[in-house]
């Protein structure tokens, strides 16, 4: 699946729906997965002409997206550590927002990693997925405390998470949502942190 142009032929349906135009927005990032080269050059061949004449072209990452999605956000939710799980196509991957200075002039870490679900025998569609990826997450979060849990990703979907949502909501703020990297793009333009 061609994931950049379907998520433009998206981006212009809303357009159209909404009656704007690229020329109705003052910047446009586009937050994505794959920032290689090849993968910046096609969605440049798909943006149309009425887009170059307004915008220049800017991409970034899904961590810098969430990153600024994090420092966005009222004080309580990067003020600790923030954790956010990307689960899709039986790969977990994980950023942790992290306070690495408590002192008055504080400091944060951000990392980007993967869990190797195999080591873990966790596969989608399995009738224990809920039973392991809870014992997963009980020995991540002892290790990676996080106070506030952002889970976006298509393996999230459904109603398989009874015992890991369980597990993950005591005593902590834990959200789904699959469009934390559009909104964290979306908040660049409003003003970038440092």
């Amino acid at each position: 699946e061609d994931y950049i142009a379907n998520g433009i032929f998206y981006v212009r349906k809303y357009m159209e729906a909404n009656h704007l135009g690229w020329t109705d927005y003052q910047s446009v990032y586009f937050s994505m997965e794959d920032t290689s080269e090849e993968s910046r050059d096609h969605l440049k061949e798909i943006l149309d002409e009425e887009f170059f004449k307004r915008h220049s072209f800017q991409v970034i990452t899904r961590l810098r997206a969430f990153v600024e999605y994090v420092f966005h956000q009222e004080r309580v939710v990067w003020d600790r550590n923030t954790l956010l799980m990307d689960y899709s196509e039986n790969r977990l991957r994980y950023i942790m927002v992290e306070q690495i200075r408590r002192s008055k002039q504080k400091a944060y870490r951000a990392s980007l990693k993967e869990i190797k679900l195999e080591d873990y025998d966790i596969e989608e569609g399995d009738p224990e997925l809920d039973y392991k990826f809870s014992r997963l997450m009980k020995q991540f979060l002892i290790k990676n405390p996080a106070h506030i849990i952002f889970l976006t990703g298509k393996g999230f979907e459904g109603n398989w998470m009874k015992r890991t949502l369980t597990y993950l909501c005591a005593g902590r703020r834990v959200f789904l949502g699959q469009n934390l990297y559009a909104n964290g793009a979306c908040l660049i333009g409003t003003g970038s942190i440092s």
